[in-house]
């Protein structure tokens, strides 16, 4: 096989992933900006639960990131939630991640996350006190991370979330310490604030913004916004979407990010 069959190949590949990712078929993955962990939907600042008590639940994710010089992709990440109780919830994910650069494209497992979430104060309704809860996650190493594809190393994140809902409006706030540790790396700190209304019995629509310091000599702090959604398909079943971007060293870090997941519920 020739060298102009695999270049001719390899462009092909790449446009079929870029296309996938316009329709929502992929996605950010760790180790880009931002760097919050999955478990998160539809936006990087996430709630402290996926599902409600006694119930198991899968999600199927897309989403894509670009870049200067390059994209990522991630596609399928499959995450699985179990509410143990009111006030605890157990995940795991999953990635296959897919990524270009310059003139190379590589694609396999990246690192698996746990996660635990806990509800540390249930706020009653009608008072103005937001709930507060703990998710700590881990991420493991990965098997494809001298492609590129995930972190050779154990690392942590630990994000303290805090929940208010007004009526048909939402509010998400975290805060979280992230663990990276490697050659180069950084920890980092990462706050978001995330807002939703209710529009229609089945469409929720929000936005998130959010600001994240340095990961790694090479990726600086960053700052954007995103917009996105849940929308009801049926009873155990929702559709999250979201698109958005870095204002703050978006060519390093994120000048396009899209989500699209798929969860049901048991």
């Amino acid at each position: 096989m020739g060298s102009e069959h695999l270049e001719r190949s390899y462009r092909q590949g790449r446009r079929w992933f870029g296309a996938a990712a316009l329709i929502g078929c992929a996605s950010a993955v760790v180790g880009s900006a931002p760097e919050a962990f999955g478990f998160a939907a539809p936006f990087q600042t996430s709630s402290t639960f996926s599902v409600d008590p006694g119930q198991f639940g899968i999600r199927a994710i897309a989403t894509y990131l670009w870049r200067r010089g390059a994209d990522e992709i991630a596609i399928p990440r499959t995450e699985a939630m179990y509410r143990i109780s009111k006030n605890l919830e157990f995940d795991f994910s999953l990635p296959f991640e897919a990524r270009s650069e310059a003139d190379t494209f590589t694609y396999g497992p990246g690192s698996a996350e746990l996660a635990l979430g806990y509800r540390v104060l249930d706020a009653p309704d009608g008072s103005w006190l937001p709930s507060i809860g703990f998710a700590p996650q881990i991420s493991l190493p990965s098997v494809s991370s001298q492609y590129g594809i995930g972190s050779s190393h154990l690392r942590g994140y630990f994000p303290v979330i805090f929940e208010k809902s007004f009526g048909k409006w939402s509010l998400i706030g975290n805060i979280a310490y992230g663990l990276n540790p490697g050659a180069d790396n950084r920890d980092y700190v990462y706050v978001g604030q995330a807002i939703s209304r209710e529009v229609t019995d089945h469409l929720s629509l929000g936005l998130n913004a959010y600001y994240q310091s340095a990961t790694s000599r090479t990726t600086p702090e960053t700052a954007g916004l995103e917009f996105g959604g849940k929308y009801k398909l049926a009873d155990k079943q929702h559709l999250y979407f979201s698109v958005g971007r870095a204002f703050l060293n978006a060519s390093q870090t994120n000048q396009f990010r899209s989500y699209l997941g798929y969860q049901i519920v048991f």
